[in-house]
């Protein structure tokens, strides 16, 4: 584990306190499972929660496959969770934003900005800034299309992102 020392960075604590909040949200309801499970195992009940480790004990290569496979997953909603907030605080840029049908749900996002210039793609650009700081921005990249307003009803998307 790091120590805690005290450095300035560009981000914002802010965007910071989010992401803690919601790890820390995440684990207080991982805690209490774990909780609710061993008390209810000490009585002979078992929880959904002790049929997944019991599953893992009994065929640990496939399951270290499907854990792999929810991390993946967890990481790229973390992700995107980033680039949704960013392209909110962001949205007097931003006209419309989408998350594009990809292959491999990649994290690809089209943006429609209100004027389509260097100055404004600089700024959401800026996003790079901080993501490419994180460990996990080698792995699960974040790609931005920048689209003209009147290409934009031509975008594939999964998601039209609520920017308001």
């Amino acid at each position: 584990m790091k120590s805690c020392t005290s450095t300035h960075t560009s981000i914002e604590p802010g965007r910071i306190k989010t992401i803690l909040y919601l790890l820390q949200n995440y684990l207080g309801d991982f805690q209490a499972e774990v909780d609710r499970s061993y008390a209810l195992l000490n009585v002979g009940a078992t929880t959904e929660l002790v049929q997944k480790i019991e599953t893992l004990l009994t065929n640990p290569i496939d399951n270290i496959t499907n854990m792999a496979n929810n991390i993946d997953t967890q990481v790229k909603h973390l992700a995107d969770v980033l680039v949704k907030s960013f392209l909110h605080e962001h949205k007097v840029l931003v006209n419309m934003a989408y998350r594009s049908k990809t292959p491999f749900n990649d994290l690809h996002y089209c943006i429609v900005l209100h004027t389509d210039d260097m100055v404004n793609r600089s700024k959401i650009f800026n996003f790079y800034d901080m993501y490419d700081l994180l460990e996990i921005a080698e792995r699960y990249p974040v790609y931005f299309q920048f689209v003209p307003t009147e290409l934009a009803d031509k975008i594939i998307y999964s998601e039209q992102l609520k920017l308001a």
